[in-house]
């Protein structure tokens, strides 16, 4: 398969094509896997999802199986849902609050920390196995901004500040700083809080130049045409 074949791009007769493997060949879903999403911050959820100690919710992220969980110490953490022992799932249900989960299979237990708190049978261990450190896998590389929470899977990878780049103007404006209907300016930008949020500019010499800001938004979820960009539901 020669992906310079799959797309057509011809400018001098108006042509633009795509073909339709692209859509849906699993080999093309796997080059993407391993060259774009392996290496790119992807979103897992919101802070707000997770308020109360106890509180969780389930993902699967680029075919990974993950959940989000607000610990006893305040902090929120996202984990890879996969028992230490033999790799089960850990996490059942998509949301809920629990002190603690277990794994089904031989009832290994983990904290809303991720620490290992529970086994059966101890005496088959070794003394203080679970006085160590052993805890749910995360993955490599977590972090948030304004209260969205995002994964990386690769190595060498960008901080997330640097990928989002001045998209990050865009999500301050829409998930803080803006009260009911009022509309917040951003340079020659405006927002407004309605059904769905809209960002209206003026003119070409806004504080994102209209192509990064395409880029920007599509990376996102939103929608830009030439007169505002429209959050899509």
């Amino acid at each position: 398969m020669d992906l310079r074949d799959l797309v057509v791009e011809d400018a001098k007769n108006a042509t633009f094509r795509v073909h339709r493997s692209t859509m849906t060949s699993p080999e093309i879903l796997e080059l993407e896997r391993k060259f774009i999403f392996d290496r790119s911050w992807l979103y897992v959820g919101h802070e707000s999802e997770v308020t109360k100690p106890g509180d969780y919710v389930r993902r699967t992220v680029a075919g990974r199986p993950l959940f989000m969980a607000h610990g006893r110490d305040g902090k929120v953490r996202v984990f890879i849902n996969s028992c230490l022992h033999r790799g089960a799932l850990v996490c059942r249900t998509d949301t809920g609050n629990a002190g603690s989960f277990v794994c089904f299979y031989h009832g290994w237990a983990y904290d809303d920390c991720g620490k290992l708190i529970g086994i059966p049978d101890p005496d088959g261990y070794a003394k203080g196995f679970c006085e160590t450190e052993r805890r749910l896998i995360e993955p490599p590389h977590v972090d948030n901004y304004r209260g969205m929470y995002f994964v990386n899977f690769g190595s060498a990878v960008p901080t997330l500040a640097e990928f989002l780049g001045e998209a990050r103007e865009l999500i301050a404006i829409l998930v803080g700083g803006v009260n009911n209907n009022e509309a917040t300016p951003l340079d020659r930008w405006n927002v407004s809080v309605q059904s769905r949020p809209t960002i209206d500019f003026h003119d070409a010499r806004t504080l994102i130049s209209a192509n990064r800001a395409s880029q920007d938004c599509s990376r996102l979820g939103f929608e830009l045409t030439r007169e505002k960009a429209v959050l899509r539901s």
